[in-house]
């Protein structure tokens, strides 16, 4: 991996296990090149969408469970959330990227490297005025996994783990 690094500008982090024992790891290159911050094995990853998979499945979790209903409203969930719009969302608009909640992504990117906690972050970034009536579009939507995470640590009383 060293060569590869030095080669090729492999940057990231390598974890080799024989089953339950851990016998390499090892951080290579910048975790974050602006900061000059190396990689470690403790570093952690901005994912992206694939947690999507994730939190949908825990979602699908809680409504088996009977604490989360499909068919139930963003502010059901969340009670700080605005009335007027989480009043008209459902957690089956969340998911299914139907539910007019703009994307925080679209706007300029919020300063990543300022720490906002789960319910701030909803405030300032995910409680936008609708772009269409839930429903009846299809819009690729981060905030409303955003949203769907902070409903998952509200109705579960446990935190996510973010960077």
């Amino acid at each position: 991996m060293s060569q590869y690094a030095d080669c090729c500008s492999f940057t990231g982090a390598v974890l080799v296990s024989d089953h339950d024992k851990v016998i390499f790891k090892k951080g290579y290159g910048l975790a974050n090149r602006e900061w000059n911050i190396p990689n470690t094995p403790e570093v952690k990853f901005r994912l992206g969408s694939i947690t999507k998979q994730f939190t949908s499945m825990l979602i699908m979790q809680q409504v088996a469970k009977g604490t989360i209903k499909l068919d139930g409203h963003l502010s059901d969930y969340l009670p700080y959330y605005r009335q007027d719009t989480g009043s008209k969302v459902t957690i089956s608009q969340l998911l299914s990227h139907t539910s007019g909640i703009p994307s925080y992504t679209d706007d300029p990117k919020p300063d990543t490297r300022i720490h906002y906690s789960v319910d701030d972050f909803v405030k300032q970034f995910c409680s936008g005025d609708l772009q269409f009536e839930p429903g009846t579009k299809f819009y690729y939507d981060n905030s409303g996994f955003f949203l769907l995470a902070a409903i998952l640590e509200h109705v579960t009383e446990k935190p996510t783990k973010r960077s």
